[in-house]
């Protein structure tokens, strides 16, 4: 087009090239260095901004890759973390029931208090509430006493539902339960 002028970026390894058409068709480049731009204040700005839109891409480029890495870091660790606390990273076994049931708790329970003597160990009256956490194996891999009459009740408590078994399940569970004595 007669008169206009056409202007490209192209961008080198050293810096940046413009391309400049003159209204009769001759080619020149400009190689540009230290960010130095040849022309009007439109120009300029337009450059300008051309540069900070890279900046800023690069800026998201470098923060994507940071968080892929974070994330290839976790999944690396977390199967040591399993590993250390003796979960299985081995495949859900899908015939087992997903979590903990209610039936499951109320069973296991029921054989705790079965074979519970606190009596013995203190005179207490009132309630001991426990929160429990269960493996997917069935083992009680946590025991926390919440409230107790009494430290000694609360500690015997604690011990004999340390030592129950609860049904195999794919993730395991946790629940809370009050023993009244």
């Amino acid at each position: 087009m007669r008169g206009s002028c056409f202007i490209a970026f192209v961008v080198l390894v050293s810096g940046c090239a413009e391309v400049l058409r003159n209204p009769g068709g001759v080619a020149q480049v400009v190689t540009m260095v230290g960010g130095s731009t040849p022309g009007s204040v439109a120009e300029q700005e337009r450059q300008a901004n051309a540069d900070a839109n890279q900046a800023a891409e690069l800026k998201r480029t470098r923060e994507n890759a940071a968080i892929r890495e974070t994330g290839k870091r976790l999944q690396r660790e977390q199967p040591a973390q399993a590993r250390e606390s003796n979960e299985s990273t081995a495949p859900l076994d899908e015939t087992l029931p997903v979590g903990l049931t209610s039936s499951m708790i109320s069973e296991a329970v029921t054989n705790v208090k079965t074979q519970m003597s606190c009596r013995p160990q203190s005179s207490s009256k009132g309630q001991v509430l426990v929160s429990v956490k269960v493996a997917a194996d069935g083992q009680v891999a946590s025991v926390a006493v919440m409230t107790t009459p009494d430290p000694t009740l609360g500690s015997c408590v604690r011990a004999a539902v340390e030592r129950a078994t609860f049904a195999k399940t794919q993730r395991g569970g946790s629940f809370r339960y009050p023993f009244v004595f």
